[in-house]
């Protein structure tokens, strides 16, 4: 690749040139034009002289490829000029550099292998001279062969699907040709020939199709090899198979001095492709953490609060992970790095931040808590713009001034002292009135106005006080300590919990008092409320493990001298010595398969030595059966799909017929053919307020929901648009609500996915709501279909889901639903 730089008189300049190469059909989705530096650098700014610390600025940098993942495309194998002649390296990205330099006649040249994937790629240049003029260009580079062979399948699949692989076979300059197309799968069954010959005329296509099923969770491996007019091709695409339930976890947590049994249950019911059981020995107490730290990581949502939560413990317990055995992703400062852009692209012009970057309002506990996030980040060394926090704390100073008697916005006030206190900018002032009112405060604030006066250095005889009133609060139930409260639900939104408020004082305690003789039990208190080895919400967790580090460094001292040993049946599975003073935690895992043949057998502990051993036995499983019928704890849920015609769409959705008698949309139906456009509909209703709501709707592998903000999307495939055109103002209101047609307004979030479309909504009163959606019939084949879910997420105890179902694609036919008009 040549680039020629020359000045608007033809004559050749020296210049930096950013060169990169993207798939032309990637920049399509959302519209991406070659940047042109010049509005960006000749447009007119004030005069004025400021201090410029370009690497802070460097996290406000935008990678370009962010929206093509972080690896700027999909990892690949060797291609097709590896020596193997199969394509497999399907990056999206050829090629980036960010400084080429010209030579004095204007030119630079580059080089670099293109993906396997036969497409054409947009080649940009942006131009930077050396005496500040600018100018950018681009071309394009086709990827093509005589005979092509594009494989068609959908994005993932879920065990107990079955679908029809197809390949669509292309012929560019070849003659009428006889094609012979071959496929072989691993990780997938086939049914029938693996062999399919067809004609090809010239400049044609035809896709042929293979019948599979995905019997078990794993990766599944495709590759379609076509022969024939003297030229081939080998194309070689993964998958991921799913499990068709997420996995669950459930967890036992023990200890002894010499030995203990657990027996283990009927296992017949779980998958055995999916899991398995992980036991970890540890001379301490805290052990088991790993599955606080997983569900960090693998929290499937992002609001402000869960990037926050994630990237914290992050920061601080790295120690803490290497002590204990936790797992932590490789590429850590990669991960941090990213998370701290997602938090900042919350961030609003008034330095507030709302719970999701489309929400409409800024939080003022949400903002506080990303600036705390933000202040640790920068506290462990990461880039974090300086405009960033300064505008944070500008805005959460003028909520603490703004709190009068609003009892949430006092309740928040503690934690935006705390935050200033660990940034380094303590209001002592402010501190001691929140002391004066301090019987207006919930518990968990005067946990964080403690923690906020010690760090403050403010009077100790008003911190002696706090920590006698937090002792008062503390109810002792043998080994175990726990915070109380008898505000109820009062501060929910707030994300309070029983479990949150003790970690806020057992961290506020140890501040006050390392050697706090109540800090043991506390801490076993806080590990005694896991189920499953994690806490209720990630705003638990994060302070849990925060809590429980500080507790580690203050307190466990105490030197084992004892060797370890783990039988499952008669079978030694492990053994561990723990000798002198150690962090360190021994784990070992069992996978399901080997896990299901030894229902019944006990899983026994020994100890030889002196000391005590703590162990964990955490069971993570996928159950075979998915449930079929309803369930309603707190939240009743129901999901209907019905084909669409595209020009009724607002008509269908206009909300004033009952579903599925609107003009244009077939009945709800489980059956569609290849190509048809498909309305899900979401009803929930709620009998009570909820606060943190997230919907969640798993799609059928055949379908692929359409994402109306992309710029190849038709605008009239926009269903919120359409809803909203089609409200009439003048209907009955009273008359659609008494019949049951007539749903609550909502602020919502959605966010469309691979495998699921995803509602989050931060308030629902009580009421009945309708989320919407549409999706393309993409794949033919049968498939299964998780329930549809509701929850709150700071609760999940309170939640609703439908039963699972299944959803057929064909091709027309009397097996799909007649197509609307």
């Amino acid at each position: 690749m040549d680039v020629d730089v020359r000045d608007r008189g033809g004559r050749p300049a020296r210049a930096e040139v950013t060169l990169y190469a993207v798939d032309e059909g990637v920049l399509s989705l959302t519209g991406y034009e070659t940047p042109d530096p010049i509005p960006v650098f000749g447009a007119p700014r004030s005069l004025k002289v400021a201090t410029i610390e370009t690497r802070e600025a460097l996290a406000r940098v935008r990678n370009p490829f962010a929206d093509l993942g972080a690896d700027k495309g999909r990892a690949g194998g060797g291609g097709a000029a590896g020596g193997t002649g199969v394509r497999r390296d399907f990056r999206q990205s050829a090629y980036y550099h960010p400084a080429l330099v010209t030579d004095a006649s204007g030119k630079v040249h580059a080089s670099f292998k293109l993906p396997d994937s036969l497409t054409t790629y947009r080649v940009m240049a942006v131009v930077a001279a050396e005496d500040d003029r600018f100018g950018y260009g681009e071309s394009r580079v086709t990827a093509s062969q005589k005979l092509m062979a594009r494989p068609a399948l959908p994005r993932f699949l879920r065990a107990g699907d079955a679908i029809d692989a197809g390949v669509v076979v292309t012929s560019k300059g070849l003659a009428k040709s006889t094609v012979e197309v071959e496929v072989a799968a691993s990780g997938l069954t086939l049914s029938g020939s693996a062999k399919r010959a067809v004609e090809l005329a010239p400049g044609a296509s035809t896709e042929v199709r293979f019948a599979m099923s995905a019997p078990r969770a794993g990766p599944a491996t495709l590759r379609f090899r076509a022969v024939g007019g003297g030229a081939q091709d080998v194309v070689e695409v993964t998958r991921e198979i799913k499990a068709p339930m997420s996995p669950e976890a459930v967890a036992l947590y023990g200890d002894t001095t010499t030995a203990s049994a657990e027996r283990l249950g009927d296992l017949s019911a779980i998958r055995d492709d999916t899991g398995g059981l992980t036991v970890s020995l540890a001379p301490t107490a805290l052990v088991g953490l790993g599955g606080g730290v997983e569900q960090l990581l693998e929290y499937p949502y992002g609001c402000t609060e869960q990037l926050t939560s994630r990237m914290v413990p992050l920061l601080s317990l790295r120690d803490l992970a290497k002590a204990y055995g936790i797992a932590l992703p490789q590429n850590l400062a990669a991960v941090i790095g990213k998370t701290v852009r997602e938090i900042l692209s919350h961030q609003r012009g008034d330095g507030g931040f709302g719970f999701f970057a489309e929400s409409d309002r800024p939080d003022l506990w949400t903002t506080t808590y990303a600036l705390w996030g933000l202040t640790e980040a920068k506290r462990y060394g990461v880039a974090v713009p300086a405009d960033a926090v300064e505008r944070a704390i500008s805005f959460v100073r003028a909520g603490l001034n703004e709190a009068g008697d609003d009892p949430r916005l006092r309740a928040t006030a503690p934690f935006i002292l705390d935050v200033l206190a660990e940034s380094g900018a303590p209001d002592p002032g402010r501190a001691s009135r929140l002391f004066e009112e301090r019987e207006k405060l919930p518990l968990f604030s005067k946990a964080l106005l403690a923690h906020a006066m010690v760090i403050g250095k403010s009077d100790r005889a008003a911190v002696d006080e706090l920590v006698r009133e937090m002792e008062g609060s503390l109810r002792l139930d043998g080994p175990i300590a726990r915070a109380v409260h008898n505000h109820g639900d009062a501060y929910a939104v707030l994300m309070d919990s029983e479990a949150r408020t003790s970690a806020l004082v057992l961290r506020a305690l140890l501040a006050a008092r390392p050697a706090h003789p109540l800090a043991p039990r506390l801490a076993a208190g806080l590990l005694a409320d896991r189920r499953g080895g994690t806490w209720r919400s990630t705003q638990e967790t994060a302070w849990a493990l925060l809590a429980l580090d500080k507790y580690r460094k203050a307190q466990e001292k105490t030197a084992p001298d004892f060797d370890a040993r783990v039988f499952l049946g008669e079978v030694e599975l492990f053994s561990a010595p723990f000798h002198g003073p150690t962090t360190e935690q021994v784990k070992t895992s069992i996978p399901a398969a080997r896990l299901v043949s030894a229902a019944g057998a006990p899983l026994a502990f020994a100890v030889d030595g002196r000391g005590r051993l703590f162990y964990e036995a955490r069971l993570r499983y996928a159950r075979k059966q998915l449930p079929t019928t309803p369930l309603d704890r707190g939240f009743y849920i129901e999901k209907s799909l019905r084909a669409i015609a595209p020009e009724d769409l607002a008509a269908v959705v206009g909300g004033a017929a009952p579903a599925g008698a609107a003009p244009g949309a077939a009945p709800s139906s489980l059956a569609f053919a290849g190509g048809d456009l498909v309305l899900g509909e979401i009803v929930v209703v709620t009998p009570s307020p909820r606060d943190f709501v997230v919907i969640d709707d798993p799609l059928p592998a055949g379908l692929e929901a359409v994402d109306a903000r992309l710029a190849t999307s038709a605008r009239s495939l926009d269903v919120d648009a359409a809803e909203a055109a089609a409200y009439d103002p003048d209907a009955d209101q009273d008359d659609l609500r008494a019949t049951g047609r007539m749903y609550d307004p909502s602020r919502f979030v959605r966010e469309i996915r691979d495998d699921r479309v995803l509602f989050f909504v931060d308030h629902m009163a009580a009421g009945m709501y309708r989320y919407r959606y549409l999706a393309r019939a993409t794949t033919l084949g049968s498939f299964v279909v998780p329930p549809a879910r509701a929850e709150e997420m700071y609760s999940p105890e309170v939640f609703g889901r439908t039963g699972a179902i299944s959803v057929k694609v064909s091709t027309r036919g009397t097996d799909a639903a007649a197509r609307p008009r």
